[in-house]
């Protein structure tokens, strides 16, 4: 196993991936100092919902591909049958949306204005046929065009978002038109890859196989269910318990926090297909161990850093925004939270290998649950106590929970020595920036200090040995 193959993969895919999510923050600094908070509460809520369909949308078949479109001899059938069947099943539920406009609208925007609805319908139709291309190129090998299909749509949603915000004045109708025209050229130029590259045909549709890929991917929904809670609940209750204005200044704050988010989904797009290919290695639980104190100590550092320069993003400007609005300064408080939770998700996601290795992934719907139906509680309980600070620890604590039960159940499965005092070590240099965090004379001296540390006294030798391997 080569440490260095999967760090080749996490960059190169993961790159394309994280720029697809990193499009939405750098319009972060137009959105919050154009749209007021109610009207970026609006669309913050309306993205989670958006999630949230999608997840609907594609029931487990965008897992579906990626498992049977690595078979080469059987490429052309399965994905001629799931993207027939996806669009099939899309305009469908786009249909259904379209019909149940006006107490969606009511519902989402607290107002009936029914054609936000429709061009979320198309948004989310188009990105599900779209994101099937995506799929394809990643288990193709062909990292440049998955790179610049992202860049692609990073620049049309930009371009778009700008001109329909900035020039034209349109608000909340602007930012969901800017996605629409993205979305939907994206999309038509992916059905164009698709049918011109030999990759789909109607002959190829195999009826028979569509039983198999569903039982497949169908037990993949209530996870991602329960994902999206975790991710998007906290918005709705805030909603529900305070105002739009509270959700709009919170959702400025996680969308600054979504580093932690990204650091981590880049290295997943190559740790998945990584650990399935080595999991029944000799050595896997020794090496993935490794992995995990590196990856850790890594991640962990990005995120200090990013925390030792919150007190700074007031007076950082991007095209002369600052990089959010005045407004919602209030948001800054939680991005530390934000962060941390994210951490605690990367040892959820290294902790995998072992429910993958045991076939004991219906166990995956169970964790994401226990993390949803714990974030829900506490937003609830929180929220009247803390306000939008209560929702940010709600979502830290469900995510410990969540990396608990995985750290518990694979501990029962298959006992791992992992280093975990590598795992805590971020955590105690993090509350020290967090504690100091507007005196550099303290913060920055201990984060010069923390790689030197981490690699002396935490790390133990055989983890040393390998990240020399690396650097040569």
């Amino acid at each position: 196993m080569s440490l260095l193959s999967l760090g080749k993969q996490s960059i190169i895919y993961g790159f394309g991936h994280v720029l697809a999510r990193f499009g939405t923050f750098l319009l972060l600094p137009l959105l919050t100092n154009t749209l007021t908070t109610s009207d970026y509460g609006v669309i913050s809520t309306i993205y989670i919902f958006i999630g949230f369909a999608m997840t609907f949308y594609r029931y487990g078949m965008d897992t579906a591909l990626m498992k049977f479109y690595i078979d080469e001899n059987s490429r052309k059938s399965y994905l001629s049958s799931i993207f027939a069947l996806q669009l099939i099943t899309s305009i469908f539920f786009s249909l259904i949306l379209i019909i149940f406009k006006l107490p969606l609208s009511s519902f989402l925007l607290g107002e009936d204005n029914t054609i936000f609805i429709i061009y979320i319908a198309v948004i989310i139709l188009s990105d599900i046929i779209w994101n099937l291309l995506i799929i394809t190129l990643r288990v193709e090998g062909k990292p440049i065009h998955f790179v610049s299909f992202n860049i692609a749509n990073v620049l049309l949603l930009l371009g778009f978002t700008v001109y329909f915000v900035n020039i034209q004045h349109m608000g909340v109708e602007g930012v969901l038109l800017g996605n629409l025209y993205a979305s939907v050229i994206i999309c038509v130029l992916s059905c164009l890859i698709i049918l011109s590259a030999d990759r789909f045909s109607i002959q190829s549709i195999n009826f028979s196989s569509l039983n198999k890929i569903i039982s497949f991917g169908l037990p993949f929904l209530p996870a991602a269910i329960f994902g999206i809670f975790m991710e998007g609940a906290d918005r709705f209750i805030l909603k529900y318990m305070m105002d739009e204005s509270a959700v709009g200044i919170y959702s400025a704050g996680y969308k600054l926090g979504i580093f932690g988010l990204l650091i981590i989904m880049g290295f997943n797009m190559g740790w998945t297909p990584y650990f399935l290919k080595h999991n029944q290695d000799e050595n896997a639980s020794l090496e993935f161990s490794a992995i995990a104190t590196i990856f850790l100590g890594l991640h962990g550092f990005i995120a200090i850093v990013i925390t030792s320069l919150i007190p700074l993003i007031p007076k950082m400007s991007i095209f002369g925004y600052t990089i959010i609005g005045s407004e919602f300064f209030g948001g800054l408080y939680i991005i530390p939270l934000i962060l941390i939770s994210y951490y605690f998700f990367s040892m959820y996601v290294l902790l995998l290998p072992r429910i993958y290795k045991y076939n004991s992934t219906h166990k995956i719907p169970y964790f994401k649950f226990m993390g949803a139906l714990s974030n829900i509680i506490l937003n609830f309980l929180l929220i009247p106590i803390f306000g939008i600070i209560g929702s940010a620890f709600a979502t830290l604590i469900s995510f410990m929970i969540m990396s608990l039960c995985i750290f518990y159940t694979g501990n029962r499965l298959e006992p791992i020595d992992y280093n975990l005092k590598a795992w805590i070590y971020p955590l105690i240099i993090w509350d020290a920036v967090i504690i100091f965090n507007n005196n550099y004379l303290v913060t920055v001296p201990i984060i010069l200090l923390y790689p030197i540390i981490w690699y002396i006294f935490i790390i133990n030798k055989d983890e040393q040995t390998r990240i020399l391997q690396i650097l040569k």
